[in-house]
């Protein structure tokens, strides 16, 4: 998103990104993992399995939920 705020002079895309990422990372359990689905709806995690490594922060988005490939 900051590339593409940098390509159309518009800050807004890289703001909301930001913003995204610091809410995600607020949500993260007391060993700092994150979920793997997370209803955008309701902000409530579905799926609570995660994992560390690479690989773990491939993120889509599907009928309005979230989910990050392992």
């Amino acid at each position: 998103m900051g590339a593409l705020s940098r390509l159309t002079g518009n800050r807004e895309y890289e703001a909301a990104a930001l913003r995204a990422l610091r809410k995600l990372w607020s949500m993260r359990s007391s060993l700092n993992l994150l979920g793997t689905t997370l209803d955008v709806t309701t902000g409530e995690w579905i799926e609570y399995s995660s994992g560390i490594g690479a690989g773990t922060w491939s993120i889509a988005c599907h009928n309005g939920y979230f989910s990050a490939s392992i």
